[in-house]
């Protein structure tokens, strides 16, 4: 499996674009799994002593009914995934990487990164060799904490 990275958020109108590979040195072969973050959110709640499953919880929903648009486009053909809502239950990523978000999420108490759940919008797909795909992917959410994604991927595939 190929894993595409997402965005923290960017500008929806430019995107961000990325070429993955080439033809000399293309990223996958045919038929190889690529998982797409399409637009998702993790939330970490360690610093309230109180009910965190239950923080993360209402966060989580809270997101979900903010979300205003979300789309996956495979070269230029449009995807459903708004039925492709995944949660997960409670998880620790592990001990914090210093430089990364991990270090602004960890629990000063043990260092990991724990007490997380996550979710969103995800996709597997599978793209035919010897070309260049484009995949596009994101959307937006609005409320508290708005963001937009806005991802065009340029990837070759053997």
């Amino acid at each position: 499996m190929y894993f595409l990275a997402g965005s923290w958020g960017n500008d929806p109108q430019q995107g961000v674009i990325r070429d993955i590979g080439d033809q000399s040195a293309p990223a996958v072969t045919a038929g190889t799994p690529i998982f797409i973050p399409v637009l998702c959110v993790v939330s970490s709640q360690w610093r309230d002593a109180g009910d965190k499953a239950n923080f993360n919880n209402m966060s989580l929903k809270d997101w979900k009914t903010n979300v205003d648009d979300v789309f996956l486009k495979i070269d230029g053909q449009s995807i459903d995934v708004k039925s492709d809502l995944v949660r997960t239950k409670s998880f620790s990523a592990g001990p914090a990487v210093a430089g990364t978000v991990g270090e602004y999420l960890m629990d000063p108490a043990t260092g990991n990164v724990e007490t997380l759940k996550a979710t969103g919008y995800y996709s597997i797909v599978t793209l035919s060799g010897g070309r260049e795909h484009t995949i596009e992917f994101g959307g937006s959410t609005s409320g508290s904490s708005p963001t937009n994604v806005h991802v065009i991927d340029h990837i070759y595939v053997a």
